[in-house]
């Protein structure tokens, strides 16, 4: 099972890079949600301080979990 817990607070395009081990990441969502679509194993996905990230990155996450069975996304403000 794969776990990511996502800071709010912390987010930028670094922090998301190193959290998902992505090789490149120019900052586009749509690369996060493609990127979640891929797995085949349970993903959690931990979102705390989400009022201060990006709603566009909350959305990427949200349809990954819809169009993924795999991907559960769980809001901890």
């Amino acid at each position: 099972m794969n776990t990511f817990n996502i800071d709010g607070k912390k987010v930028d395009e670094t922090y998301l890079k190193e959290t998902f081990d992505l090789p490149v990441f120019n900052g586009d969502f749509e690369d996060i949600y493609q990127y979640l679509c891929g797995f085949y194993t349970k993903t959690i996905i931990n979102i705390t301080n989400s009022t201060q990230i990006d709603q566009e990155l909350i959305n990427a996450f949200e349809r990954a979990s819809e169009d993924n069975p795999y991907v559960k996304v769980n809001i901890e403000d």
